[in-house]
């Protein structure tokens, strides 16, 4: 005779079904934690390659920080030099240089002037002292500075009789207003 005992089928049934219902979860939670290992993983190198980027960063910074440094101080100076040629270049405004001033003198003076000093009173006034041998000749020579476009306003300060040697001359003293002229430099005209 042959006996079956169904119950002790059923337990193992149970337990096997009871086994066999813990894989899907445990499958799961191995697979969550691989995927959490590979993201930490992931993480922890992308960190580290954004803390060499920082310490490169960092290098550079360092290096060039003198650089800055020295082109801050260079701007520095090139505001200060701009200041001071912009002062310069209103200096010169007012100024005529030397040889032009010769060149205008020689071609406005008569043949029978010649003047003994010329000097600046103040910015642009301009005293000519000088003789000739008569009035005449004083008026032509203001006439023609006046016409020079290098002078404006020039007036006859003063006209006296005087002798040099045994010859009658009129000492005089003209003044006259520098027209300002506009100013050369390497980057052009400035007024």
């Amino acid at each position: 005779m042959i006996t079956i005992n169904l119950l002790a089928s059923e337990r193992r049934r149970g337990a096997a079904i009871s086994a066999g219902g813990n894989v899907p979860w445990l499958v799961a939670a191995v697979v969550l934690v691989g995927i959490l290992a590979a993201w930490s993983a992931v993480l922890i190198h992308r960190t580290a390659q954004l803390q060499a980027s920082i310490a490169d960063v960092v290098r550079q910074e360092t290096a060039l920080r003198p650089v800055a440094q020295q082109v801050q101080q260079l701007q520095q100076t090139a505001t200060y030099l701009q200041g001071r040629q912009a002062v310069l270049t209103q200096l010169l405004s007012t100024q005529m240089p030397a040889a032009e001033s010769l060149q205008t003198i020689q071609s406005v003076i008569p043949s029978d002037v010649w003047l003994t000093t010329m000097a600046t009173t103040n910015a642009n006034q301009v005293t000519f002292d000088g003789y000739a041998f008569s009035y005449p000749e004083v008026a032509r020579f203001m006439v023609q500075l006046g016409g020079s476009n290098a002078f404006q306003d020039v007036d006859l300060t003063s006209g006296d009789k005087d002798m040099i040697g045994d010859r009658d001359v009129v000492r005089f003293e003209v003044t006259g207003t520098l027209q300002a002229r506009p100013v050369t430099t390497e980057r052009g005209v400035v007024r």
